[in-house]
């Protein structure tokens, strides 16, 4: 992703109120500024990664059931990539009636990418819907075990026995495509039936599932899980350390804990940093933990700390219940916006549109212009977000 400004950001900072950027300072004051056609525009990019985000945000937030006609366009996009972030959308607003009716209607259709596939049948399956067993069978003829695996685990969870075997046939050969939504299916599917192949699994696949694959095994309570997350823990590689308090930070539950206080007592830094970054978005640490993230050079470190400033707003509720802290907090994220390394502000962006008020809609309006496009998306994202809210 390129950069906004230089890199680096040396010195201190007070945790106040973000500067306008001086070039954005007339359009900021343009109030009128819409983000609607913003995400429009997006989503006829070339940009799959912008046009993909464009999409799931017009879906989002279009008030008609199943995202009106973007739900539709979306999933007819040439791109598994973007059809995989509609199944996800779409499966967010599955009580609709007609999000219901398009994922089954991408079940069915023929020439669709397995893992989107099984990702549509899996969400209408945690939905209760069990008619399509023998669609998803039809559509495996043919397939690889591997490629059959999605489907067969939406088919297992509508309560299919064959479907279950051949999954579990199938994951303990154990080599895998990077899909990592599949594992999080898995995790989710609460099939504890599953859990002895994936333990099979974890010493045969490529060393970067080994990780989803931990953390599906501590959904379904296998004690397996844990053991894969505190062995990743004591890594003498830092960026494994790093990449298993990804799992844990995202994954909150009374296992991950222990093993974040772990990872506290262990460190390195920037492990303990990480850490303690979690705590305070859950409640438990201490605000002086985000300013000296804050303060880093690191830009990881900063990203982290908006993160768990949006955690910790977010678990406090309304802003009119907001205390001194709270505020401070919000005043950082809005500082952030101003930082010179994109995916900082990206994260800012995605913070806002979670735990902003309709207070932060002027902070926002620069972005609607600005480079790259992914940063013109996420701030219309956020004006959304605060427009509904």
């Amino acid at each position: 992703m390129t950069l906004l400004l230089a890199l680096s950001l040396l010195g201190c900072r007070t945790p106040a109120t973000a500067p306008a950027p001086a070039a954005s300072v007339a359009a900021a004051e343009d109030a009128a500024a819409e983000p609607l056609p913003v995400l429009v525009e997006a989503a006829g990019s070339l940009d799959v990664s912008a046009r993909g985000r464009a999409l799931d945000l017009l879906i989002r937030y279009e008030p008609a059931p199943a995202g009106g006609e973007w739900g539709a366009r979306a999933l007819y996009d040439p791109h598994a990539y973007v059809q995989g972030l509609t199944v996800e959308a779409l499966a967010d607003r599955i009580d609709e009636p007609e999000s219901a009716a398009l994922l089954a209607e991408l079940v069915q259709r023929d020439g669709v990418e397995p893992y989107v596939r099984g990702a549509a049948a899996f969400a209408l399956a945690q939905a209760g819907r069990t008619d399509l067993v023998d669609a998803l069978k039809a559509a495996s003829e043919g397939l690889t075990y591997w490629q059959r695996a999605p489907l067969s685990l939406a088919a297992a969870r509508m309560g299919d026995a064959e479907a279950l075997a051949d999954l579990q046939s199938s994951l303990e050969l154990g080599e895998f495509p990077l899909e990592l939504g599949f594992f999080e299916d898995v995790g989710a599917s609460g099939l504890t039936a599953l859990a002895p192949a994936l333990i099979e699994a974890s010493v045969r696949v490529e060393e970067e599932l080994v990780l989803p694959i931990g953390m599906a095994l501590m959904q379904l309570d296998s004690a397996r899980g844990e053991s894969i997350f505190r062995s990743a823990l004591s890594d003498p590689d830092p960026e494994v350390r790093m990449e298993a308090m990804d799992y844990l930070a995202a994954n909150p539950m009374p296992a991950s804990d222990a093993l974040l206080s772990r990872a506290r007592a262990q460190g390195p830094d920037a492990v303990r940093q990480y850490a303690n970054l979690v705590r305070f978005a859950r409640g438990e640490g201490k605000l002086d933990n985000v300013w000296s993230a804050l303060d880093s050079a690191d830009r990881e470190s900063r990203q982290l700390a908006v993160r768990a400033m949006a955690g910790y707003l977010d678990a406090k509720g309304p802003s009119s219940d907001w205390r001194r802290t709270e505020k401070q907090v919000h005043a950082a994220l809005r500082a952030a916006l101003a930082d010179t390394e994109s995916t900082v502000v990206l994260e800012a962006l995605q913070a806002l549109a979670e735990v902003g008020t309709p207070a932060d809609r002027i902070a926002l309006v620069p972005y609607l212009t600005s480079e790259p496009i992914v940063l013109r998306v996420e701030a219309a994202g956020a004006m959304l977000a605060l427009e509904q809210s």
